[in-house]
C-alpha cells in the first residue's frame, strides 16, 4: 500500500478526545467496534475521575456525527493506557495488533493523529499530522515499568494517544504515551510508547482484536513473504457456485477444520475444481471484514513456511500445482501445525489445496491443527452445466434435459465443464447478435458447439484389423466411415491445421508430417517412382474419405468447421508420441495456416491438459530451432492467462530469464503482463534477464521495457515506487541501472522526478554516482542536463543535484572525465556544465 493510501486509511480509525470547552487534548483510535484506546494522561486532563466517566470524540474523517460521546471502562495508570467505549464507531478500525516486544530495533513506523505546532504568531493546530520514527527498543524505569523507545522528529504536543504503526502491514505496535524533553538538548527527538502487551491486557475482557505473536515480525521478515491478491469478496457472492451433492461430506468437514483453528490441506486431480472449493468455504464461514486472497508461490524452490504471509483478517488460499517447485515436503507438512496458532491469533486462515501428482501421500493425521481432505469426486457435469447455464442464459436451460447435449458432457471434470459452458454462452451470444427477437438456439445448435466427434474419429483412427491392409476405405461395420491409412490421418491432421488450403498445398504438407512423424527427412524431388504413385488413392477419393469437400477456386477444408479442432484434439490426446512431431510441423507451416496462428493452435491442444511440460520440452526448443520465437511467446502469453497454468508458467519464464535463447521471448511476455495484476510477476522476471542477459540486443529490449512503463501514465509511480526499493536493495544490479537511466531519460519523469523531495533521497544520490562511473549508463546524466539547461534555474537545481550526489559518493573524477559529453550537452543553450559543476563543488579547475 503506499504511503498515501496508508494514511487515508489510518485516519479512519482516528479520533480527537476533547475537553468541556471542546478543545482537543489528544488522540485516540479504534481497535474494535465501539472499543478506543487513548493515554490515560488525555483523559487526566478532561476528568478528574476517568473510570465510568464520559468524554466527547470528535472522528478524524467525520460521519453523520460531528461527534460521538464515549464512556471510559478501564485504564492503566501505571502504563499510560486508556479504554473508552461507543456506541457509534469510528469509520474504520486498526487492522492488527503486534507484541512491541517482538520488534526489531530499526523497524520504520509512522504515526499519527492531533496535533499542535508551534508558529511565530501562536500556536497552529492541525486536525491529521503525520510523522515517521524509528523503532529503537526497550527501556525498563527503575519502578520496574517497561516501555518501548523511538526516535521520531514530527511528535508534537497533542499527539499522546496516536497509533504506532508499523510499515508494511500497517499492524500498531504501541500507543504514543510521550516525549523526552531534555533542557540540554540530548536524546532530542526520543519518544516513549506503551506496549502492546499491555494493551492487550486492558482489552481482554471487552474487545479481541487480531494480535501477530510471531517474533522477529521485520520489515524483512515480510519483504520476503508470498505476494497476495484480494478477492473481491461482493463479486465472489453474485458469482455462481454449485455446491455439489458429491462434495457435502468434505464440505462439511473441512468447514469444522477451519471452525476449529486448523490449517487445511485439499487434495484433488488437476481440474476437479478445488480452488473454488475453497474459496467459497471461506466466502461461507468468514465474517464480511475478512479479505479472502490468492497466495503466489512466486520463485520459491519448495514451499517453506518462512514464506507464508501473517496479516490479520485473511482467509489465505495457497494452491500447489507445479511437481518441480510445490511438492510439500514432511518438514513442511509438521511446519504448518506450528503456525496454525499465529493465523488463529490474527483471525485468519489458511487453506492450502495440493494437485494430486505433487501431494507425496504422507499422513497428516499425527500433526496437530493441520487437516486433509481429499475431493475424490468431481461435480456432476451436467448439473454442474445447468447451474451456470441457468444464471446467465436462462432460455437455453432446459436444453441441457437433452440427451444429444447430456452426451457431450457426461466425463468432463469440472474444469472441462465451465469450458464447455463458455463455449454455448459465446454461441448464445453470438447467436444474439443477429435478428430483432434475441437469440436463437435449439439443442442440436449446442450439441454440434460441444460435440467432439469422438465416435466418428474412433472409427477412422481405429486399429487397421478392421480393415483391409491394402486399402484406406474399408467399411466399417457400424456405418459408412473408412478405417483411415496412416498416410491419410496425416492428410485429415494437416488439414485440421491448415483449416482451408490449396490441394498442392495440402498434399505436400500432409507428406511433410509425414516424414516428420516417421523422423525421416522428406525425399529429394523426383525420387519417388510414378508407378507407385498411382498405385495408391488418388486425392479425390482420399478428400470423401477424411470428410472434406472443395470449396472456391482449389481450396479445400473439411465439410464440417467444428471436426477441424475436434481431429487435433483427438490426435494430441489419444497420441502423446505424436506430440512432439506434430508441434515442429505446426511451427514448420505456421505461414500457411489460415483459420488460426500456430501458436492459438498449439495453446488450444495444450490447454485441456494444462500440460506446461511441452511448453518447456518441445514448443520452446522447436520455436528456436524454426527460428519463430513469436509463436513460443504468444503459447506463453496464452497460458499465463489461463488460471490453471498461470502458476507453471510464471516458474517457467523465471527459469528461462538466465538462458539467452530465451530471454527475448521472456521479456516479451513480461511486457505483456505489466498491465495485468502479475505485474509484480513480471517486473521481477525483467530484472532477471537484465542481470544475466550478455546479449546488447536482450539488455536494450528490456531498457525499452523499462521507459515505456517509466512513460506509461497508469504503471509510472508503481514502477517508480519498485525502482526505488531497487536503489536501496541492489544499487550494483544492472537491472537497478538500467531502471535508473530509464527515468532519468524520460521526458514526463527526468529531471522532475530528480528533484523531488523524498525519504531515500541518499539512495538516489548512490545510483547516480554509480552510473557516472559506468560509460553504457552515464549519458542518463548527460540526458539530465542537457534537458534542463534550457532553464536557468532548473539547470542549476539539476546541477547541485548531482554535483552534491558526486561528492558524497566518491565520483568526481569519474564525473570530469565526461567533461566533452557535458559539454556537449550544454552547447546548445551556451552553457558549461563542467565549469559550472566546478564552482558549485567549490573546485579549482
Amino acid at each position: 500500500m503506499s504511503s498515501t493510501g496508508s494514511a487515508v486509511s489510518l485516519k479512519l480509525c482516528l479520533g480527537r478526545v476533547v475537553d468541556t470547552t471542546d478543545i482537543p487534548v489528544g488522540t485516540c483510535f479504534q481497535v474494535a467496534d465501539g472499543y478506543l484506546v487513548t493515554a490515560y494522561h488525555v483523559l487526566a486532563d478532561v476528568i478528574s475521575d476517568p473510570v465510568g466517566s464520559e468524554v466527547w470524540i470528535e472522528p478524524v474523517v467525520p460521519g453523520s456525527e460531528r461527534r460521538i460521546r464515549a464512556s471510559v471502562l478501564a485504564t492503566d495508570m501505571k502504563n499510560d493506557l486508556a479504554l473508552l467505549h461507543s456506541a457509534q464507531n469510528l469509520a474504520g478500525s486498526v487492522s492488527l495488533l503486534a507484541l512491541s516486544d517482538a520488534q526489531m530495533p530499526g523497524t520504520e513506523f509512522s504515526v499519527a493523529g492531533y496535533g499542535i505546532m508551534p508558529e511565530s504568531d501562536g500556536d497552529q493546530q492541525f486536525n491529521f499530522l503525520e510523522s515517521r520514527g524509528i523503532w529503537e527498543g526497550l527501556a525498563e524505569r527503575p519502578d520496574g515499568l517497561l516501555l518501548a523507545a523511538a526516535t521520531a522528529s514530527g511528535v508534537t504536543q497533542g499527539m499522546s494517544g496516536c497509533p504506532i504503526v508499523r510499515d508494511g502491514d500497517q499492524a500498531v505496535i504501541g500507543v504514543l504515551t510521550g516525549r523526552y524533553n531534555s533542557i540540554d538538548g540530548w536524546n532530542q527527538n526520543r519518544v516513549w510508547i506503551a506496549r502492546v502487551e499491555m494493551l492487550e491486557s486492558l482489552l481482554k475482557p471487552y474487545a479481541n482484536p487480531p494480535i501477530d505473536r510471531s517474533q522477529g515480525s521485520n520489515r524483512a521478515v515480510r519483504d520476503s513473504w508470498l505476494t497476495e491478491t484480494v478477492l473481491n469478496r461482493q463479486s465472489m457472492q453474485n458469482d455462481v457456485f454449485y455446491a455439489a451433492p458429491e462434495w457435502s461430506t468434505e464440505w462439511d468437514r473441512a468447514g469444522e477444520a477451519l471452525r476449529s483453528a486448523c490449517i487445511l490441506i485439499v487434495v484433488a486431480a488437476a481440474g476437479m475444481g478445488a480452488t473454488t472449493f475453497v474459496e467459497n468455504l471461506l466466502l461461507q464461514i468468514t465474517p464480511e471484514s475478512t479479505n479472502i486472497t490468492r497466495l503466489d508461490p512466486g520463485d520459491w524452490s519448495s514451499p517453506n513456511v518462512e514464506s507464508i504471509p501473517r496479516r490479520a483478517r485473511r482467509g489465505a488460499v495457497l494452491d500447489l500445482k507445479d511437481p518441480e517447485h510445490d511438492r510439500p515436503s514432511e518438514q513442511f507438512i509438521r511446519s504448518l501445525g506450528q503456525i496454525a496458532t499465529e493465523f488463529h491469533d490474527i483471525q485468519s486462515h489458511l487453506v492450502i489445496t495440493v494437485q494430486e501428482e505433487v501431494w507425496p501421500g504422507f499422513s497428516a493425521k499425527a500433526v496437530d491443527k493441520v487437516r486433509v481432505i481429499y475431493l475424490r469426486s468431481a461435480p456432476d457435469p451436467v448439473e454442474l452445466a445447468k447451474r451456470y447455464i441457468e444464471a446467465r442464459a436462462p432460455e437455453v436451460t432446459s436444453m441441457f434435459e437433452d440427451n444429444r447435449v447430456v452426451s457431450h458432457l457426461r466425463g468432463r471434470n469440472a474444469v472441462q465443464t465451465m469450458t464447455a459452458v463458455e463455449r454455448v454462452l459465446h454461441l448464445y451470444h453470438e447467436a444474439g447478435r443477429f435478428g430483432d427477437t434475441g437469440p436463437h438456439l435449439d439443442a442440436s445448435d449446442i450439441a454440434e458447439a460441444l460435440d467432439d466427434h469422438s465416435e466418428e474419429l474412433d472409427v477412422m483412427f481405429a486399429d487397421r484389423d478392421y480393415a483391409s491392409a491394402s486399402s484406406s476405405y474399408t467399411v466399417h461395420r457400424s456405418g459408412n466411415l473408412k478405417v483411415l491409412s496412416p498416410q491419410d490421418r496425416c492428410l485429415i491432421l494437416a488439414l485440421a491445421c491448415y483449416r482451408h488450403v490449396s490441394l498442392r498445398k495440402l498434399e505436400e504438407g500432409a507428406e511433410q508430417l509425414e516424414y516428420q512423424l516417421r523422423g525421416k527427412k522428406r525425399p529429394e524431388e523426383g525420387k519417388s517412382e510414378p508407378f507407385l504413385t498411382l498405385a495408391k488413392p488418388g486425392l479425390r477419393g482420399r478428400l470423401q474419405a477424411i470428410q472434406a469437400e472443395p470449396t472456391s477456386g482449389d481450396l479445400v477444408a473439411l465439410k464440417r468447421e467444428g471436426l477441424a479442432e475436434a481431429v487435433v484434439k483427438y490426435v494430441w490426446d489419444n497420441y502423446p508420441k505424436s506430440r512432439g512431431p506434430l508441434t515442429a510441423w505446426v511451427i514448420g507451416s505456421s505461414e500457411e495456416l489460415k483459420g488460426q496462428s500456430a501458436d492459438e493452435l498449439l495453446f488450444s491442444a495444450i490447454q485441456r491438459q494444462q500440460d506446461v511440460d511441452i511448453i518447456k520440452g518441445t514448443i520452446g526448443p522447436q520455436a528456436q530451432r524454426h527460428n519463430k520465437p513469436e509463436i513460443l511467446s504468444g503459447v506463453l502469453s496464452r497460458a499465463l492467462r489461463n488460471p490453471h497454468m498461470q502458476r507453471r508458467c510464471e516458474r517457467l519464464i523465471y527459469d528461462w530469464a538466465v538462458q539467452s535463447d530465451y530471454q527475448s521471448v521472456v521479456v516479451e511476455v513480461a511486457k505483456g503482463m505489466l498491465h495485468t495484476d502479475r505485474c509484480d510477476i513480471a517486473v521481477k522476471r525483467l530484472q532477471r534477464v537484465a542481470d544475466y542477459s550478455t546479449s546488447p540486443n536482450v539488455l536494450e529490449e528490456v531498457s525499452a521495457t523499462f521507459r515505456e512503463t517509466v512513460d506509461d501514465p497508469q504503471l509510472s509511480e508503481w514502477f517508480l515506487e519498485k525502482a526505488e526499493t531497487w536503489f536501496a536493495k541492489s544499487p550494483d544490479s544492472r537491472a537497478t541501472g538500467l531502471a535508473f537511466v530509464a527515468i532519468a531519460e524520460s521526458d514526463f519523469r527526468g529531471y522532475r522526478w530528480l528533484l523531488e523531495k523524498r525519504d531515500s533521497e541518499q539512495n538516489v544520490d548512490r545510483m547516480i554516482g554509480r552510473i557516472i562511473a559506468q560509460p553504457n549508463l552515464s549519458r542518463a546524466v548527460i540526458h539530465l542536463i542537457q534537458k534542463a539547461s534550457m532553464d536557468s534555474m532548473l539547470y542549476l537545481q539539476v546541477l547541485e543535484r548531482i554535483g552534491h550526489a558526486v561528492r558524497q559518493n566518491g565520483a568526481l573524477l569519474s564525473m570530469f572525465n565526461l567533461s566533452a559529453q557535458l559539454r556537449q550537452a550544454g552547447s546548445e543553450a551556451n552553457r558549461d556544465p563542467v565549469a559550472d559543476l566546478a564552482k558549485i563543488l567549490e573546485l579549482d579547475r
